[in-house]
């Protein structure tokens, strides 16, 4: 756990067993392939309500739809409540990111190694 009392996976020590995405009440986990490539959201906050999402999360998702919009591989989906990305169609071009306000993406090779 984070000092922000949000779970944070050791990518050294992931094995991509899946556990704790199946464990995990909250779904805050999901399992991507290692060499995946492209945007990936920090939130996993389904809620609509906006004031609970920024008291639960520090990057939370609020919706906005920005990085939808901005994705000129039209390859985010935002309507489960969170952004999800078709990998099969994503360029890393960071469009998304830029795009959004919360600061909720991050590009899914820069954060595991």
């Amino acid at each position: 756990m984070k000092t922000d009392g949000l779970p944070q996976v050791d990518y050294s020590k992931c094995v991509g067993c899946g556990k704790c995405v199946k464990a995990c009440p909250k779904r805050l986990f999901v399992l991507i392939k290692k060499n995946t490539k492209g945007s990936i959201a920090l939130c996993a906050n389904h809620s609509d309500n906006k004031p609970q999402i920024r008291k639960d999360c520090s990057a939370g998702c609020f919706k906005c739809g920005m990085c939808a919009r901005k994705c000129p591989e039209q390859c985010i989906d935002v309507s489960s409540g969170i952004p999800v990305v078709d990998y099969a169609k994503c360029t890393s071009c960071g469009e998304c990111i830029k795009a959004c306000p919360d600061k909720v993406l991050v590009l899914a090779q820069d954060i595991i190694k």
